[in-house]
């Protein structure tokens, strides 16, 4: 008997609910915020919440579970290396759903479902003479020692994860 066992079914069965729910997941972790129907945002929050709780784990054990509903190796060293740093005094609520105008057709009621925390992205700016020479010298550089370069990059990039605007735990 089905007492007290309450789940959004979202009028699928077993494993197309499952893929449904492990695409938008996939689709959050990817860009950061998705547009869908209301119940499937609550159940895709729900599932990815508890990817966040593995990635803020981040052992082996933890990335193979992740990589069940992920199936990507990017996706889950995004999850574990990106995301999961930003949320690390965070003790849940991981994402926010925020309501939006029915859809037109059917009118089915819509949200918006993202991170609470965003991660760190290049931001365009407008260039000078003196950034586009910058960048000529470093493309020059970067063609005659690409080791260098790459250990510089991944340099920046670590000091944009880490940057010391973010809310930092007490």
């Amino acid at each position: 008997m089905r007492h007290r066992v309450q789940r959004s079914r979202l009028n699928r069965q077993n494993s197309h609910r499952k893929a449904t729910v492990n695409s938008l997941v996939r689709s959050l972790v990817l860009r950061n915020r998705i547009q869908t129907t209301l119940p499937k945002a609550a159940v895709a929050s729900r599932l990815a919440n508890r990817l966040m709780t593995l990635g803020k784990r981040g052992d082996v054990s933890a990335q193979r579970m992740a990589f069940e509903s992920l199936q990507s190796r990017e996706l889950v060293h995004r999850l574990i290396h990106l995301l999961a740093p930003l949320f690390k005094c965070r003790q849940g609520g991981y994402t926010r759903i925020i309501k939006l105008m029915p859809r037109k057709g059917d009118a089915a009621p819509m949200a918006l479902l993202e991170w609470v925390e965003f991660p760190l992205e290049e931001k365009p700016s407008v260039e000078t003479k003196e950034a586009k020479e910058k960048k000529e010298v470093a493309k020059e550089v970067a063609v005659e020692e690409k080791p260098s370069f790459f250990k510089s990059l991944k340099k920046f990039l670590h000091l944009n994860l880490h940057d010391k605007t973010r809310q930092t735990c007490s």
